[in-house]
């Protein structure tokens, strides 16, 4: 080979890099070791091991992964989209919400009471698509920045509040919501 040509030579036989034909284990092993390299050099940028923390293609075949250990958040528990999440869970994150938009909690919590009671998975029995802690139709959801972006789904707690006490900041609250805004107070 010369210097002009690729280091990378496809064959009939299989990938051959720099003389040496490559087996599908050996593929692996060395895709292995560049994962490993970058999920280090991102460790030791967060600072979860020692800057001088090396991996070869040995260690990793010694490797034992029983030990390691993710840090666990320690405030609340991550919940799933399509998991019921507790009452009191969700009128924190209401409160939390409404503080950072500047709308009224007692409003929002009142709101929250009459469309779901408070539950993130409350489907509404009237033939209607609405669903989630402030009841949002598939067709609104769509038009949200938690769905365009994000692609969060409607049951998904945190988004739905979110997007329910964005609506109430920009005074939407009679228009999302006529029966429980007047419930409320809007």
């Amino acid at each position: 080979m010369n210097t002009y040509t690729h280091a990378l030579t496809l064959t009939r036989a299989g990938i051959m890099t720099r003389g040496k034909y490559l087996t599908k284990k050996r593929r692996i092993k060395r895709f292995m070791y560049k994962t490993y390299t970058i999920l280090a050099a991102i460790m030791i940028a967060a600072g979860t091991i020692g800057a001088y923390g090396l991996i070869t293609e040995r260690a990793i075949e010694k490797m034992d992964t029983a030990h390691i250990s993710v840090p666990q958040r320690q405030k609340s528990k991550g919940y799933a989209y399509n998991e019921r999440v507790p009452v009191e869970v969700v009128k924190q994150e209401i409160r939390e919400t409404a503080k950072q938009y500047g709308v009224n909690e007692v409003k929002a919590l009142k709101i929250a009471e009459c469309e779901s009671g408070f539950d993130n998975l409350r489907l509404n029995h009237q033939g209607s698509t609405a669903l989630g802690v402030y009841q949002f139709l598939i067709g609104t959801w769509m038009n949200t920045d938690s769905f365009k972006i994000h692609r969060k789904a409607r049951t998904d707690y945190k988004a739905n509040i979110e997007e329910g006490i964005k609506a109430m900041a920009r005074g939407e609250a009679r228009q999302k919501w006529p029966h429980c805004a007047k419930v409320a107070g809007f």
